[in-house]
């Protein structure tokens, strides 16, 4: 099962439109910087997905990856939305020290800027 965390009323319009035509896929209307306010809605996260354009969102994803105990985690950083005036390269390297000493294991930092401009992943383990 997918659980699908929107803040925005316009985009989760859009998602629930999305959902509809696959069932494995349930829209939450939520803020995904306060996972406790969603938690009771969600059952057995095995991966944490995140791809959300927040000055924080490194501190959002540890934060779901440690509620959720999640076994493996996704996180697609938008550099432009943490640091906009810092190069992309240095946004990379930041968030890569913060989700060490977090306690998290980088097991791939993908540059995917051929795909998305100044973006990257980071596939996790705890």
């Amino acid at each position: 099962m997918v659980y699908c965390v929107e803040v925005s009323a316009r985009s989760f319009r859009d998602l629930v439109g999305v959902c509809e035509s696959r069932k494995n896929m349930i829209p939450i209307m939520a803020d995904a910087s306060m996972p406790e306010s969603y938690a009771h809605m969600v059952e057995g996260v095995d991966l944490v997905y995140q791809d959300i354009a927040q000055r924080d969102q490194a501190e959002i994803f540890v934060r779901n990856m440690r509620h959720f105990e999640a076994e493996k985690g996704i996180l697609m950083l938008k550099s432009r939305s943490v640091d906009v005036n810092r190069e992309p390269g240095e946004v990379y390297a930041q968030v890569r020290k913060e989700l060490v000493s977090k306690g998290l294991n980088i097991r791939e930092a993908i540059d995917i800027s051929r795909y998305a401009m100044d973006h990257a992943a980071f596939v996790v383990s705890p």
